[in-house]
Order: structure tokens, then sequence, then C-alpha cells
């Protein structure tokens, strides 16, 4: 890809991301975007195909650069950090993720998230897990995940700290 082709790819996520702390996602149109990114059209259109497309990279980008290297550490999934991350990645991203719900793209997200965390699943020593790999990243995902959207759905309802102690509470109650 071209400098050129970067720097306007980089104006329209970035104006995406000043759009979304504006206005709901439901009243950005391509021409408000590109008209905030300062490009043509035609550099939108020979980056994206729509604007689903450029929410997804938005969400990609921000996931990675939160949590790229913290899968590595084999206990990380069981540790408190792990979900005080989770917790906070949906506090800050509070407006990308209600476009993402909005645009019906949860799905897609949720599917993001499995890939990201599968790929490290090669370093643990237990072969259940790693020849498993989709299905125990489920289970240990999966759960947080539901909660931190459910309570961003609920208007964030409770506390950060509400919602980290009541998420260990069932943890404890799984394992009981």
């Amino acid at each position: 890809m071209s400098s050129k082709a970067e720097y306007s790819k980089e104006c329209i996520f970035n104006a995406l991301v000043e759009l979304l702390q504006k206005y709901p996602i439901d009243t950005i149109t391509i021409s408000k975007l590109v008209e905030t990114a300062h490009v043509s059209r035609s550099a939108f259109y020979s980056n994206y195909n729509s604007l689903e497309e450029v929410i997804i990279e938005v969400y990609k980008q921000k996931h990675y650069k939160y949590f790229s290297d913290k899968f590595k550490d084999m206990t990380y999934q069981s540790s408190d950090a792990y979900i005080v991350d989770f917790i906070n990645f949906f506090d800050e991203n509070d407006k990308l993720l209600l476009a993402i719900n909005k645009w019906n793209l949860i799905d897609y997200v949720a599917r993001e998230n499995t890939k990201a965390s599968i790929s490290y699943t090669n370093q643990y020593s237990d072969p259940m897990i790693r020849d498993n790999a989709e299905y125990y990243v489920a289970f240990k995902g999966t759960q947080i995940f539901n909660i931190c959207y459910l309570w961003l759905m609920n208007n964030k309802d409770k506390t950060p700290q509400e919602l980290f102690d009541m998420i260990k509470y069932f943890d404890k109650l799984h394992y009981q």
C-alpha cells in the first residue's frame, strides 16, 4: 500500500473515532466521515467498501493495542487483571462497542476476540487445551465478554468495581 493510501486510511480511521465521540453511529454517513477525515470519497472507497469495514478495523486495532501481548502469559486468562482489562476496555471503548452493537457486528467481534486468544493456546502444556483451543477460549473468555457486553447494554448500571466483584463472585460459585 502506498504511503498516500496509508495516510488516507489513517485519516478515515481517526475521523471515525472522533465522530463516534460526538455522534450516534446511525447519524454518521460516509459523506460526513470523508469530510471529517479531509479525504475524498474515492480515497474512502479505495480503502473500504463500507462504513462497517471501518468500524471493524477500528475495533480490531483498539483491541490489539489493548490486549496485544497480554495473552502471551499463560496465566493471564485466569487472572484478576484479565477481568479488569475487559471491564476497562468496555468502559473506555463504550461508544465504539455500542456502534458495533447497532450495526449488528457483535458476532464478528466475538469471533475476532476468539481468534486472538486462540493464537496463544499453543503455549499451554495441557494437550486438552491445545487440541480444543476454541472451546477453551469460549469457556474462559466468553463469560466475561458477555457480562461486560450486558453491562454496556444496561448503560453501565454498575461501577467497574461492582462489576468486577460480581464476576469474581460468579466465578467462585462456578468452581465450588
